[in-house]
């Protein structure tokens, strides 16, 4: 404790003990003793209390009996002297706020710092990482759409290393493509994400840039409309994701039907931390699969689709000339789908010879003969001719799915 706190409680308990002897002293009644006796006495039980409200630290106690000492003096003094007495009480009341003051500045000096909500001194356990942020960790993410040829983000970023990937891989489908950001002191040699879609978007195939491994999806449903699809990667695998570096991960999506809207969304995982992959919407108007549905469903976006597949993969001769079979085969899918026969047979010709020249797979010109062969148009009505119209329908559905991975999603060389 510092010397001037000491002399502080010394003036305090000081003061009122002067305070009661010149009221004895002053007395008018100097003849009865008694009086002085128990004046005395009150004094010192009133000088005792004091100490102890001092030493508790009780203030408002301390001010009451200085006010009760103030009221004894002057009722025991003589008329003059009352101005001393007030002069004294107020100074006594003055010097203990300082006192106060100084003592509880002193006190909060030397004693630590309280940390609240901890009981010992041992460290607080580690807080679980939030999943929507993570100071060493970004996701991005984006979908790359082959009928615009680009990627569904709202930047200029042009994304080369990115698009030469899909471009090697197969630009003719839709991608989702998450790219992890390490920004800790540490690599990350063991790590996983799990995303959640709902039940008609399909991953088809999953890429770890860098690495040739095949990685395995464990698809669950926690709800019928919901898909849950996970995998990890052990850090005996050794697909590490660097300190100050990032690692690519490319999903490739289906879908049971075209001009469908999908979201998908997700959590990046290590062994502390989990970060969240922000949802990405999309609509998935037309690819590979789902081209004979979209011939069908929205013929214009069919054709635009396969006409940037087959600018992307030949030269504008070959795209030209597959792109005439490709309107071929629609005129004769539509006349199959509405019943209307009369130049079905010559389109099946031109479609034949076209193909021929082209140099497609035998198969492929072999379900175009058989169409022809069917003879659909042969002016017999009734149950036969819906009986033709529907196995015509049938095998212009084989004709486009053949035509197809012929001639779009053939397989390429992967980077």
């Amino acid at each position: 404790m510092a010397w001037r706190t000491v002399s502080l409680k010394i003036v305090a308990v000081a003061l009122p003990v002067v305070l009661i002897v010149l009221a004895i002293l002053r007395s008018p009644l100097p003849s009865v003793p008694f009086f002085a006796e128990v004046s005395t006495l009150i004094g010192l039980v009133v000088v005792a209390v004091i100490i102890q409200a001092i030493n508790k630290g009780e203030g408002f106690s301390y001010v009451v009996i200085l006010i009760a000492l103030g009221v004894l003096a002057i009722m025991g003094i003589r008329i003059e002297s009352l101005a001393i007495v007030i002069a004294i009480l107020v100074g006594s009341i003055i010097l203990y706020s300082v006192y106060l003051i100084r003592s509880t500045s002193e006190e909060n000096q030397d004693e630590p710092p309280k940390t609240k909500g901890i009981q010992s001194p041992e460290l607080p356990a580690q807080p679980v990482e939030s999943m929507t942020a993570h100071p060493s960790i970004t996701i991005e993410r984006t979908i790359y759409d082959p009928l615009i040829r680009d990627f569904a983000i709202s930047s200029s970023r042009q994304l080369v290393n990115v698009r030469d990937w899909i471009n090697c891989h197969d630009p003719f489908s839709y991608w989702l493509v998450i790219c992890v950001h390490n920004h800790g002191n540490h690599p990350l040699d063991e790590w996983g994400i799990e995303l959640e879609s709902s039940s008609t978007l399909q991953i088809l195939e999953t890429v770890i840039e860098g690495s040739d491994e095949q990685v395995r999806l464990q698809v669950s449903n926690p709800k019928p409309w919901l898909q849950l699809s996970t995998f990890g990667v052990p850090h005996n695998r050794g697909i590490v994701i660097p300190r100050g570096g990032s690692r690519r991960v490319y999903i490739r999506l289906g879908s049971e039907a075209c001009g469908v809207s999908h979201s998908i969304k997700g959590r990046f995982i290590t062994s502390d931390a989990e970060v969240e992959i922000r949802e990405k919407q999309y609509q998935h108007s037309c690819d590979v699969a789902t081209l004979g549905v979209a011939i069908r469903q929205n013929p214009g976006i069919a054709l635009k689709y396969t006409e940037n597949a087959l600018m992307q993969r030949y030269d504008h001769k070959t795209v030209l000339s597959y792109l005439h079979t490709f309107r071929l085969i629609q005129e004769i899918d539509t006349c199959c789908r509405t019943k209307q026969f009369e130049d079905v047979n010559f389109k099946l010709y031109v479609l034949e010879d076209a193909l021929d020249k082209m140099g497609v797979s035998e198969r492929l010109v072999g379900l175009v003969k058989q169409l022809n062969a069917l003879d659909i148009d042969d002016g017999m009505g009734g149950s036969m001719l819906e009986i033709k119209a529907q196995r015509a329908e049938k095998m212009c559905k084989n004709i486009v799915d053949v035509w197809a991975n012929e001639v779009i999603a053939h397989p390429v060389r992967v980077r």
